[in-house]
C-alpha cells in the first residue's frame, strides 16, 4: 500500500482488474472496472460511472495487447529471463527501450 500511495500523486491512481481488492487508504488510488450490479446502486451517477468503467476496461486492455507484445517480440529470442534481479532489470529495460524506440520509429505496434 505504502508503494501506490508513495508514486501516485493526488487526482491520480492504478487501473487493475475488478476482481483486485481495494480498500482503506488505496480506495481513489486504485480505479476497477464497475462490477456487476454496482450501476444499480447508484443510478443518479449511471452515464459518469459507465463512462469511467469502459474507460478504465479500454486502457487496461491496451495496456494488455502492448505487453503482450513485448512478450512476443521476447520469446522470439529463445532465451529465459536471468535469474539474478539486477541483470533481469537490465534485461528487461533494454528490451522496453527498445520496444518503445521500434514503436516510434515505425508506428508498429507489434510483431507480424
Amino acid at each position: 500500500m505504502a508503494r501506490t500511495t508513495k508514486f501516485t500523486e493526488d487526482g491520480h491512481g492504478v487501473v487493475a482488474d475488478s476482481a483486485f481488492p481495494v480498500s482503506g487508504g488505496l480506495i481513489g488510488k486504485i480505479r476497477t472496472p464497475l462490477k456487476d450490479g454496482d450501476l444499480e446502486r447508484a443510478p443518479a451517477c449511471r452515464n459518469g460511472l459507465l463512462l469511467m468503467s469502459n474507460a478504465i476496461t479500454a486502457l487496461r486492455q491496451a495496456a494488455e495487447w502492448g505487453m503482450g507484445a513485448v512478450e512476443q517480440v521476447y520469446r522470439q529470442l529463445l532465451l529465459p529471463l536471468p535469474y539474478n534481479p539486477e541483470q533481469q532489470q537490465m534485461r528487461l529495460h533494454n528490451i522496453f527501450k527498445l520496444y518503445n524506440f521500434r514503436v516510434r520509429r515505425t508506428g508498429v505496434v507489434g510483431p507480424k
